[in-house]
């Protein structure tokens, strides 16, 4: 019986496949259970195999990887993305679609591990190399003071939590919660949940109260 973290790869490219499948056999918390050449061949790989994560590329321009996440997550998968392409613009259309991990081909594997651990706990996690598009809060960081609500509201906004779902666990209304990202989104200077997620791994909030 498997143990730790299951995993079904998407990749084009044998040669990733083949590496990919060697280095995480290195790693004994993670089990890839099969590899698969396109998305359009990942859905039933998944719903057979069941596995808790799946990691693509999202280099797959003819196929429908982004349209592809939504149904991947429907079979109550974790998707993370191993990109050979990337642009700022493409971290936010996945992690939009409902993503929880992104990392370019050109960074360490180890950070795909990150990557992977954290997407089974349900955590959003982007590769440090991609967290400085960001754009940083205006002027100094000492300037920018973040109440105690507002780090709640911004800790389950980058955990994925919707909006209801954020008003539903402090007990507040949609509109109060609205609120409060609004008044986040402008004294951070960011514009997406995917911006927050990576401003406040770069930055923090803690120290901002």
């Amino acid at each position: 019986m498997l143990t730790g973290i299951t995993v079904i790869v998407i990749d084009k490219h044998p040669i990733i496949r083949w590496a990919l499948k060697e280095y995480m056999s290195r790693h004994q918390s993670i089990a890839i259970l099969d590899i698969v050449a396109a998305p359009s061949e990942a859905l039933v790989t998944v719903k057979r195999r069941k596995p808790d994560i799946v990691v693509m590329d999202t280099s797959f321009p003819d196929d429908g990887s982004i349209e592809a996440i939504p149904n991947l997550i429907k079979q109550g998968v974790q998707v993370v993305a191993f990109s050979e392409t990337c642009s700022w613009e493409l971290v936010e259309s996945f992690i939009k679609a409902g993503g929880s991990g992104f990392v370019p081909k050109w960074c360490p594997l180890e950070d795909l591990v990150k990557a992977i651990e954290a997407a089974s706990q349900k955590k959003q996690w982007i590769a440090p190399t991609l967290r400085n598009p960001a754009p940083a809060a205006s002027g100094n960081n000492s300037n920018v003071r973040i109440t105690k609500r507002e780090q709640e509201v911004i800790s389950l906004i980058i955990q994925g939590l919707s909006s209801k779902q954020i008003a539903d666990q402090l007990c507040l209304s949609i509109n109060t919660i609205e609120t409060h990202r609004k008044r986040i989104f402008k004294k951070l200077n960011v514009r997406s949940s995917t911006q927050l997620v990576s401003y406040t791994m770069t930055n923090g909030v803690k120290n901002m109260i």
